[in-house]
């Protein structure tokens, strides 16, 4: 009997694979800063785990105020926006509660109203001008 325990008890370690150190970077954002809107959070090598992936995001390094917490299934990145001007911080917390890794940081800085509206206007004018050589084009070839 106590030999049938030891080989479930070896079977079981052999089976589970040990949580990342508090040192290692499980969850990593794109870029570092900010300023198209939106953030990629990639967790690769924790989704190969097959359990579902609680992932927590806070407005600081402690997680006192989480601006948003959502669990995945069968994901390895997820893209966000929606966030306001300031640093964030991300981490993956594991089914009983605990951070996993070192969390990942990112900053987002919005651009200013003047660059936004420069840019859009750029990408206006641009796409008139397509469209007046595609008329003049397709007129020509009539």
């Amino acid at each position: 009997m106590t030999l049938y325990f030891c080989l479930l008890f070896c079977a079981f370690l052999v089976q589970a694979e040990p949580e990342p150190s508090p040192q290692e970077n499980v969850i990593l954002a794109n870029a570092s800063s900010v300023s198209e809107g939106f953030v990629t959070l990639s967790f690769e090598e924790y989704s190969k785990q097959e359990q579902p992936v609680r992932i927590q995001i806070s407005s600081d390094s402690q997680f006192q105020h989480l601006v948003r917490e959502f669990t995945l299934t069968s994901q390895s990145q997820v893209h966000l926006s929606g966030f306001n001007d300031g640093d964030y911080f991300a981490r993956i917390v594991s089914p009983i509660g605990q951070p996993v890794g070192k969390p990942a940081q990112f900053a987002v800085a919005h651009r200013d109203l003047t660059s936004a509206t420069l840019l859009f206007g750029l990408g206006a004018a641009l796409f008139a001008i397509l469209v007046v050589c595609l008329f003049r084009f397709t007129q020509k070839n009539n």
